[in-house]
């Protein structure tokens, strides 16, 4: 099963102004260590691990005790984050020490936080130690800052344009999401910057078998690409279907598997700044489609089903699922 959507609902953002042209160049040109190993073999960055021990000490952000029997003490491991400025060029270099949280077993979502008013509705959604802070109501979000910077040390870093490999434009048109960078750092990563782009993610009609071919040599390098490409899916509609049926296959991909892997990556390089497009005066209007095929799985026979949700004209939820 396919879903097609309306050119108002995905689009490119060559519309936007040049100073957000330079933001997206800088970000695709500097790069942050991947690890520990990469990050010490650079001063500036050792400098900023330095920095970040001695502000855990000084807030006296821990206290050294005994592990109580039978409890398993929760690892930690480095973030290197690069701030840019407005005009794209580089602000400062960040290095966190954060506690591995996600190995907890928690039933509330501990990164968003919201709250509605009859008059206003404001969230909050933490990823480490940055913020992301939206309202309806400019001084609501005044009131969070303020409320905020009486708890913590905190830096307003203006609008939003780049967070977690997702690039934010605004026009008075609306709000331009995508992962322009995060694309082309795949590619970069496989080798295909240099291929032929493909017109399609796949092959129409293509019926992928579970046991068909022969086995492929390395199941983690295609675990690893599916994943990836399963974080690219959040901005990109147009790929749904298709990775979700690749992440099928991940116990024993196949060789016919990963050569349909390399053929939406040949298709992403031909559209790295395809994303969604979020209307300034779209209706409030609630719009939804479905659709499902019929036992179409050759292993399972089982259906796929698929949905996308519009406000007005902007796409805000879609999903395909077996």
């Amino acid at each position: 099963m396919k879903v097609y959507f309306p050119l108002s609902a995905v689009l490119s953002y060559e519309s936007l102004s040049p100073q957000f042209w330079a933001f997206t160049t800088s970000v695709s040109i500097n790069t942050e260590p991947t690890s520990y190993t990469q990050a010490i073999q650079q001063p500036i960055w050792f400098e900023a691990m330095d920095q970040e021990l001695a502000a855990l000490e000084l807030n006296r952000t821990w206290t050294i005790v005994d592990l109580p029997p039978s409890k398993r003490p929760i690892e930690c491991k480095w973030i290197y984050k690069l701030k840019f400025k407005a005009n794209g060029s580089v602000e400062r270099v960040k290095a966190r020490l954060v506690a591995k949280g996600f190995t907890q077993c928690k039933e509330a979502d501990y990164s968003l936080f919201t709250k509605c008013t009859p008059t206003s509705f404001i969230s909050l959604f933490v990823y480490v130690d940055d913020i992301i802070l939206m309202s309806s109501d400019t001084n609501s979000s005044n009131d969070v800052k303020q409320f905020l910077e009486t708890k913590f040390r905190i830096k307003n870093l203006g609008v939003l344009r780049y967070f977690l490999g997702m690039e934010i434009g605004r026009t008075q048109a609306g709000i331009q999401l995508c992962q322009r960078k995060y694309a082309l750092d795949i590619l970069a990563e496989t080798g295909i910057l240099a291929a032929k782009p493909s017109p399609l993610p796949m092959e129409p009609n293509i019926k992928l078998k579970w046991d068909e071919g022969e086995s492929f040599h390395d199941p983690a390098l295609y675990r690893k690409l599916v994943g990836k490409l399963l974080y690219l899916a959040n901005m990109r509609p147009d790929l749904s279907y298709n990775v979700n049926l690749l992440s099928q296959f991940m116990d024993t991909p196949r060789v016919s598997h990963y050569d349909a892997v390399l053929k939406i990556l040949k298709y992403i390089k031909g559209t790295p700044r395809q994303g969604i497009f979020l209307h300034a005066n779209s209706i409030m209007e609630l719009v939804a489609y479905s659709d499902a095929n019929w036992a179409n799985c050759p292993d399972t026979r089982r259906s796929t089903i698929g949905f996308c949700v519009f406000i007005g004209n902007s796409l805000v939820s879609w999903k395909s699922k077996k």
